[in-house]
């Protein structure tokens, strides 16, 4: 079998559909044309397809195949596309991301973290810049969709994963948690000052002390 990782460049994308349809066949003909070849309206699909069936579904919801499916296109492929992930934050994929930051296939989990803490980088967007002109700030749209998480269970979930997380997960969700807190200090917060429960102050500095401890035993 190829190496998947291979097969999500340009040079390899038919190759990389009929790798994904042996595992995951069945897919509807319009669903796999979203999933692997999608033209910018169809990005706006995306986050519905990560969505998967709601609360008390069975197991063989087709929408489970087709989160999977789209969870797994999105972080070997789409999601180092910068164009489409740009697409894909303005339609509102971050907020779908998050829910799934407990998911409990830590394996999908794990997809998921990762596509997001790849999502903060520099490459997708300039963050943390400032403009001095909000006119001819071309990433204002994506700072607002990314504001947009402080009201929903962004800091829950990331915070869930502290325990019973995948392996490396834990310091992942640690590591966007970090990101959040200084991106919203910077941009939203006067003086640049966040005030953070003790409770909150007290679990970060026990998985810091538990993310050093981690690295020293490694070393």
């Amino acid at each position: 079998m190829p190496d998947i990782r291979e097969l999500s460049d340009e040079s390899g994308d038919v190759q990389f559909e009929e790798f994904m349809a042996r595992i995951m066949p069945g897919l509807p003909p319009e669903v796999r044309q979203i999933l692997y070849y999608p033209e910018e309206e169809d990005v706006a699909f995306y986050p519905l397809l990560l969505r998967g069936p709601g609360p008390g579904a069975p197991q063989d919801d087709p929408k489970f195949k087709i989160q999977v499916a789209a969870v797994m296109v999105l972080y070997l492929h789409h999601g180092k596309n910068t164009q489409f992930t740009r697409t894909f934050i303005m339609e509102g994929g971050l907020r779908s991301l998050v829910a799934l930051f407990t998911h409990p296939n830590l394996h999908l989990r794990g997809q998921v973290l990762e596509t997001f803490h790849f999502l903060t980088t520099d490459e997708i967007c300039l963050w943390f810049d400032k403009p001095e002109d909000p006119r001819l700030d071309r990433d204002l749209p994506l700072r607002r969709r990314m504001f947009e998480l402080s009201r929903a269970d962004m800091v829950k979930n990331l915070l869930a994963n502290y325990e019973g997380s995948f392996p490396g997960g834990s310091q992942i969700a640690l590591e966007i948690f970090g990101f959040y807190i200084s991106w919203l200090r910077l941009h939203y917060c006067k003086d640049n000052v966040m005030q953070l429960s003790q409770e909150m102050l007290d679990l970060l500095e026990k998985w810091h002390l538990r993310t050093e401890s981690n690295a020293e035993e490694k070393e």
